[in-house]
């Protein structure tokens, strides 16, 4: 035991705060604990998901933090699997003594990991799960921030019958999301007077999608639905669909064309695709703008519904300790029933079940490399048809550039001045001796080595300018001034 017999040190000691052990006890963070994928094939997802908990905290640090502690997130690589996800938690919840939990990224690994906060009675806000199935089993500790994934094709759907549009085309993986998706978007085809022509489920991924492409060429749909939660397998379907020269006016990739990485992997290939999504940066969400900005300075790229996702499923939590000045989950769990708002990521609330009955999906689709709402509101889609931007052209049609001037310095441009001279060749008397004709040759030769902008100042050292050089000057004055480039592109051909 310490014993201090001056008082002046008794004194100075208490100044510093170096006598009440409880002061030390105060400043113990709050911690709450998640697990993410950063490794597997949702390792893209996941790792939004992570950034967007940790700029949460970063925020709610830097407003003084929380019931006068600071905010500390424990994340977990759960690598895509449900099974180690749910292990991970109740590792959690039992040895690292969490205060709070908040959900893995996905309805699948969610799904896994649920039933272990609910033995635990410890409530968790689940901000990337989406599937109704989740919260059809009577859990109590579940809360959902997303809209439901059956209405991730209304949007798409209701652009598609407002046009006129009306056969419709699916194939999706045999997978938690993808199977709600369907499920919706088949109920909303009867509903909206459309036919469902083509739907084929796939387990295990083909290597070559060409097969079930085919089929749906022969169905000849109007719009087609694309659904995996394999990242790459929308990535394989929407090259093939080029590759095949399948032109189908409407085609959207389901959940992930959403993402900044699908165009970035594409690039034009994803031009006028569609997808389902819960959020988008340019809506008019409270604060929404000042989350884009500050991901943007926080990470140096832009967010995805992911982040935005965790960073409001992280913010209704962190308001809900603060409306009951508590972490017990009974009191959070009250608060959150209760409880209708609108964040980051658009509006909040649930029934009793914890069930989302208040967010709304939105529609975007690839435009000049930029995600641009496409249904958010009748609005909007009236501005599409006015812009004619909701169907996709035919292949064929797309990137078709009218060359410049410019860019005849290249091989194209040198092998039409040798097609010049080659023509004007045969047009003249041959030589009669054998020097002439050597010397043609080489000047020959020289004509065409020689970059179009030197051709004209170039010189024959045998003799001066020659009826064959007068005759290219005359040749490309002609071009300039009465071919059009369709014409020229012919005669590079």
């Amino acid at each position: 035991m310490l014993c201090i017999k001056n008082r002046s040190l008794v004194g100075l000691c208490i100044g510093f705060g170096l006598w009440a052990p409880s002061a030390g006890l105060a400043q113990q963070p709050i911690r709450i604990g998640a697990t993410t994928a950063l490794t597997g094939e949702a390792s893209i997802q996941g790792g939004y998901v992570r950034e967007g908990y940790l700029l949460c905290q970063k925020h709610t640090n830097e407003k003084g933090g929380l019931l006068g502690r600071q905010v500390e997130f424990v994340i977990h690589d759960d690598g895509s699997s449900g099974k180690t996800a749910a292990g991970l938690y109740e590792k959690l919840i039992t040895e690292d003594k969490v205060d709070a939990v908040l959900g893995p990224y996905g309805s699948g690994i969610t799904e896994a990991v649920a039933d272990v906060n609910e033995k635990h009675r410890m409530l968790m806000i689940a901000p990337t799960a989406a599937t109704t199935s989740i919260w059809e089993k009577g859990r109590r500790y579940l809360v959902m921030v997303l809209s439901p994934a059956e209405g991730l094709a209304e949007g798409l759907l209701d652009l598609a019958a407002r046009n006129g549009l009306k056969r419709v085309a699916v194939i999706q993986q045999d997978a938690l999301v993808p199977n709600a998706i369907t499920k919706g978007a088949s109920a909303l085809v009867k509903s909206k007077s459309l036919e469902l022509v083509f739907l084929e489920t796939y387990r295990t991924s083909p290597e070559d999608f060409s097969g079930l492409l085919n089929k749906v060429r022969v169905a000849k749909p109007d719009v087609f639905v694309a659904g995996s939660i394999r990242f790459e397998d929308l990535l394989a379907i929407t090259r093939k669909l080029k590759q095949l020269d399948i032109n189908i006016p409407m085609v959207s990739a389901v959940p992930y064309g959403l993402l900044p990485d699908y165009y970035k992997q594409l690039g034009e290939v994803a031009e006028f695709v569609y997808s389902g999504s819960f959020w988008d940066a340019a809506l008019p969400y409270p604060g929404n703008q000042e989350f884009v900005a500050a991901y943007l300075k926080e990470f140096n790229h832009a967010p995805a519904v992911q982040s935005a996702g965790a960073y409001a499923g992280c913010q209704l939590l962190i308001d809900a300790i603060r409306r009951t000045d508590s972490l017990d989950s009974e009191k959070l769990r009250e608060a959150l029933l209760t409880l209708k708002t609108k964040t980051v990521f658009g509006d909040f609330a649930v029934d009793d079940r914890g069930y989302q009955i208040a967010h709304k999906a939105v529609t975007i689709q690839w435009q000049d490399g930029k995600q641009v709402v496409a249904s958010h509101g009748a609005d909007r889609g009236r501005q599409l048809a006015r812009e004619g931007r909701q169907f996709a052209p035919v292949w064929s049609a797309r990137w078709r550039q009218e060359p410049s001037w410019r860019s005849y310095r290249s091989r194209a441009r040198r092998e039409r001045v040798a097609c010049a001279v080659h023509a004007h060749q045969r047009s003249r008397p041959a030589p009669a001796d054998r020097a002439t004709r050597a010397r043609t040759r080489k000047r020959d030769r020289q004509a065409r080595q020689v970059p179009p902008a030197d051709l004209r100042r170039h010189r024959l050292r045998e003799q001066g300018p020659s009826r064959n050089e007068r005759a290219i000057r005359a040749y490309w004055k002609s071009l300039r001034t009465a071919l059009d480039a369709d014409h020229l592109q012919s005669v590079i051909r």
